[in-house]
């Protein structure tokens, strides 16, 4: 099964037609066992670059993964609706919560998260090569939608105290400059919380005798929600 490069329509497809290259053929477990074998050249084309990576172990069915890291203009896309996960009674939010989802508990330390990433029963070539496809065709789609989804989830869980107004910020800061169109997306949900996120770090400031790791982390958030505000109220 491979993916094709589409020259004249300039898009990724697993269709081929005389205007299509070759980018990618996809291999069977036996023929490429274990994570140092399953590292592929780069795929380039325009803006994108496509990391395919895999780890193939036939006699260890649930160490097996796809992985696939999508970056436009050196941004890697990630799939932000996964940020928010529930643990037991709780929802924890954050870049990592990513990656513990994609590659499980016990499977993720060290891990960091990627674009897409099938393991276990889940691995299909066709069903990445599609993902990748409809991802890298339509990405300014793609990132609004899971953007969306995010912040529907924090809504949902009031997730908009000071840590997590910063967390935001961190995570979709990032595309602004591919995807411009997201900033209204996000500053909807921002806008009503910031001053207020702003000032409940000074107040924690105020209040706690801070260590050292604790004050490098009141530090990171202010300087995120600072600079948001002076981005768009003081500039």
């Amino acid at each position: 099964m491979n993916l094709y490069y589409d020259n004249a329509k300039e898009v990724f497809t697993m269709h081929k037609t005389e205007s299509c290259e070759t980018v990618f053929e996809s291999y069977e477990r036996e023929e490429r066992i274990g994570y140092r074998n399953g590292v592929n050249q780069p795929i380039k084309k325009g803006d994108i670059e496509i990391n395919i990576s895999t780890n193939f172990y036939p006699s260890s069915p649930k160490r097996e993964y796809i992985s696939v890291r999508i970056t436009v203009n050196g941004v890697r896309l990630l799939p932000l609706s996964m940020a928010c996960r529930k643990a037991s009674r709780l929802y924890h939010f954050n870049k990592h919560q990513i990656a513990f989802l994609q590659y499980g508990a016990g499977n993720n330390i060290g891990r960091t998260p990627v674009t897409i990433l099938k393991r276990g029963e889940d691995i299909s070539w066709e069903r990445v090569l599609k993902e990748i496809c409809v991802i890298c065709n339509n990405y300014r789609k793609w990132i609004i939608s899971e953007t969306k989804s995010l912040i529907m989830n924090l809504s949902k869980h009031t997730k908009a105290d000071f840590g997590n107004i910063s967390t935001l910020l961190g995570l979709v800061r990032t595309y602004e400059t591919i995807v411009p169109e997201i900033i209204p997306v996000y500053r909807e949900y921002v806008d009503p919380h910031c001053f207020e996120a702003m000032a409940n770090i000074l107040h924690y400031i105020n209040e706690h005798q801070l260590d050292n790791l604790s004050k490098v982390a009141r530090r990171e958030q202010g300087d995120i929600v600072w600079t948001y505000i002076k981005d768009y109220y003081l500039s």
